[in-house]
């Protein structure tokens, strides 16, 4: 937490660097990344903000692919 007891944004993104590893581990996506010597690297993001996360607040994340090109996968991630 920071000063104001808000989730900080580093926290912020490891939560979601984690929900796109379960999605991978979950649709196969990682079995494709290893079979394949892919290493999944986060190469460009954007993040809109529409509220804070304070201390014990639940929360969801949900994740979905919409679409992939001949280099990339691009994820949607909703909390």
């Amino acid at each position: 937490l920071d000063l104001l007891a808000h989730v900080n944004n580093t926290r912020y993104f490891m939560f979601l660097e984690l929900a796109r590893l379960d999605y991978s581990l979950r649709t196969g996506m990682a079995g494709l990344f290893r079979a394949r010597g892919w290493a999944p690297v986060v190469a460009s993001t954007t993040y809109r903000f529409k509220k804070s996360l304070k201390w014990r607040d639940r929360f969801t994340v949900t994740t979905k692919v919409i679409g992939w090109d001949e280099r990339s996968f691009f994820f949607e991630q909703i909390v």
